[in-house]
């Protein structure tokens, strides 16, 4: 409850208003009675004005709204799951790249102990490098270098000692399959899973692709998403936008994206099964993952990996919660979500 009360307190008014309207042009209905049903179906499954959009619940009949999970649920799933005394873990990039460095592979250092002699040694040996905050999440603060377009490294070097940067890393060459759909971005891959008496579960995958010439794949960073199936790596859905805009090809590169298949996919699926056993007391992970030509990179673990990301495509229009209760069995109630 006070979770749900913090965002109706922190709610955009105006972007409720421009979403209702939206959704109206979308469905032929009348804004006015889109309004009301965003404000029902927030009261009723702990949705917000954006995953009413995401979501396509304009055009989703009810009996089937209740399948799909809202912040409210995920936040529920996050709190009966994750053991919050392991959530540095996964808060911290330098603590994750430390404690889950069998699957990094690609060299980083910490901006607290960078000295400019090492500083140049290191855009020595990598053609470009990413500077991050430590605690940043979707992409935000994140900055790339070409080091042959650097003019002046030493001027780099204090921007990011004095910038909020907790580290650099060396820039990622993904595998030349997943570069072709969009070259600007590292494109992720992302695996939600569950962990189950020692079981891990895969709720979903989904790639994540950059767009419009933006550097990172976040879908609410303006990226696009599709959906992959889990078990032979075949990208089997058209892609979606935040504008709720469709694709089989990619709009900025125009290369094919249903029907690709993932390259090296089964080392994948490996990475983050293993990668699950690290830390298990946090049984509820989004995993992203990057594929390169030696193989796949893990990104980053999100303790709290959202619900918005990754509409559901299926022809039944059923959402994922079905799944999840599956796998939780007698754990369901234990998480207190009560739409199903």
């Amino acid at each position: 409850m006070r979770f749900l009360m913090n965002a109706i307190k922190n709610m955009n008014k105006k972007a409720l208003i421009e979403t209702a309207k939206k959704s109206a042009r979308a469905s032929n209905k009348w804004w006015v009675f889109i309004l009301l049903d965003i404000i029902w179906c927030g009261l009723k499954y702990g949705t917000g004005y954006v995953e009413y959009w995401v979501f396509k619940f304009y055009k989703i009949p009810r009996k089937l709204r209740k399948t799909y999970y809202s912040r409210v649920n995920n936040n529920k799933l996050v709190r009966a799951l994750n053991d919050p005394a392991y959530n540095q873990y996964f808060d911290s990039k330098i603590l994750f790249n430390q404690t889950f460095a069998k699957f990094i592979h690609r060299e980083w250092l910490p901006v607290s102990d960078l000295d400019f002699e090492t500083f140049q040694a290191f855009c020595q040996r990598h053609d470009y490098f990413v500077a991050k905050p430590d605690k940043d999440t979707c992409g935000k603060g994140v900055e790339k270098y070409v080091t042959a377009e650097i003019d002046n490294l030493q001027s780099v070097y204090e921007h990011i000692k004095s910038g909020d940067f907790g580290l650099i890393e060396e820039g990622i060459h993904q595998h030349p399959a997943i570069n072709e759909i969009y070259p600007g971005s590292v494109n992720t891959i992302r695996f939600l899973m569950i962990k189950k008496d020692g079981v891990n579960h895969i709720v979903f995958v989904a790639i994540r692709m950059g767009h419009n010439g933006m550097c990172v794949d976040n879908f609410d960073n303006g990226g696009m998403s599709a959906q992959i199936n889990e078990k032979t790596g075949e990208i089997y859905t058209v892609a979606v936008d935040g504008e709720n805009k469709t694709y089989t090809h990619h709009p900025y590169t125009g290369a094919q994206i249903t029907g690709r298949f993932i390259p090296k996919f089964d080392e994948c699926l490996k990475m983050v099964d293993e990668a699950c056993n690290v830390v298990p007391q946090i049984r509820y992970v989004g995993w992203d993952v990057t594929v390169t030509e030696d193989g796949p990179q893990l990104i980053e673990g999100n303790r709290y990996p959202g619900c918005l990301l990754y509409p559901e495509f299926n022809e039944q229009q059923i959402g994922y919660l079905p799944i999840i209760k599956d796998i939780l069995g007698d754990e369901w109630e234990k998480v207190g979500i009560k739409t199903l």
